[in-house]
């Protein structure tokens, strides 16, 4: 006999950090009693990218519900949310140096225009948890036969002020260094600084202008030399330009700094290249 699944919720996660666009470092986990309660009302658990799918097998979605509210213990499922990246806080747009747990809630959404149920997120305290969020999945909030249940959760990537400390240990002569990228983002620079090892270095940052954090090459910047021009015959050439480093890389999310930028914390990104 073919037993039959009918889909009656769905959650996905999405986080323009990564590539996808799906959020690949999160794990959701059901607590004891939804286990239970899975077992009890033969509830199948579906695990997708960035999220999972519950599933009634054999009695229609409003039986099961009515049974859900009626017999169980409780009012809600519980799902405990685990990451495998530890620097999820780092490059999403959280709190700087927040260890607690992020809670959601189905009775607490918004709807975008294309009619999407977002989940939003509720921060609490700093505590540390053992778990980087939780759901809370209502049974009320899915009796309705004409409800939407797909929910999403939403990431954004944080963004940093970019530095690039460019380090000459080949003592190449550099006479007029600047950033260039497939990008309208300008680099302010260069500063002469002193790293915190005590080679000297050319400083750019992006300065107010903000970049996302990427898990993969987003921008595309060159640090390039321009030449000066030659005259010939009286008659000056263009400026030329040779690229001395091509690719600089992309920054860390495990290397944040604080910075001031108009009043404001914000954090940079610092990255060294040597040439």
């Amino acid at each position: 006999m073919k037993a039959n699944y009918e889909v009656f919720f769905e959650l996905h996660t999405t986080h323009n950090y990564y590539r996808s666009g799906v959020c690949e470092c999160l794990a959701f986990k059901p607590d004891t009693e939804t286990s239970q309660l899975f077992k009890r009302y033969q509830i199948a658990v579906a695990m997708v990218a960035g999220g999972f799918r519950l599933y009634t097998c054999g009695s229609n979605i409003s039986a099961l519900l009515s049974s859900l509210i009626s017999g169980s213990s409780r009012s809600y499922f519980r799902f405990y949310i685990t990451c495998t990246d530890a620097n999820f806080c780092n490059f999403s747009s959280l709190p700087f140096n927040w260890a607690g747990s992020i809670k959601y809630n189905t009775n607490n959404t918004s709807i975008s225009e294309s009619g999407a149920i977002t989940l939003t997120p509720g921060m609490g305290d700093s505590t540390p948890s053992a778990y980087a969020g939780e759901i809370c999945i209502n049974f009320n909030d899915l009796v309705s036969p004409e409800k939407n249940r797909c929910y999403h959760i939403v990431f954004v990537s944080r963004t940093t002020q970019w530095q690039y400390y460019i380090i000459n240990r080949s003592k190449l002569e550099l006479t007029s260094l600047l950033i260039e990228g497939n990008t309208q983002n300008t680099f302010e620079g260069p500063q002469f600084v002193t790293t915190v090892t005590g080679e000297p270095a050319m400083l750019f940052s992006s300065g107010k202008q903000l970049l996302p954090l990427s898990s993969w090459p987003k921008y595309k910047f060159n640090l390039v030399n321009r030449l000066p021009p030659v005259t010939q015959d009286g008659t000056a050439a263009r400026t030329t330009a040779k690229v001395i480093f091509k690719g600089l890389p992309s920054p860390d999310p495990g290397y944040l700094n604080p910075i001031m930028i108009d009043n404001q914390q914000q954090l940079s990104s610092p990255m060294y290249v040597y040439i």
